[in-house]
């Protein structure tokens, strides 16, 4: 059963939690494409056991929220 995970990114303006399935290239299991990197630019959360609840998780951070483009998730 897939998991998701949400990015919230700090860098771009107004601030969103992007919602990825947890196996994307860019979501790396919740570690991103750099592993070692630190929390400066965002920050994970996750995993979730289903679609709806990360993204619900997503609209509690008061964030806009939005899908990974590379990974489609549903």
């Amino acid at each position: 059963m897939p998991t998701f995970h949400i990015y919230e990114n700090w860098r771009t303006p107004g601030s969103h939690g992007k919602v990825h399935f947890s196996l994307c290239r860019y979501c790396n299991d919740g570690q991103g494409i750099h592993r070692h990197a630190s929390n400066r630019t965002g920050r994970w959360y996750g995993p979730f056991a289903s679609f709806d609840k990360a993204y619900d998780a997503a609209r509690q951070l008061g964030r806009y929220r939005s899908k990974c483009k590379h990974c489609k998730p549903h």
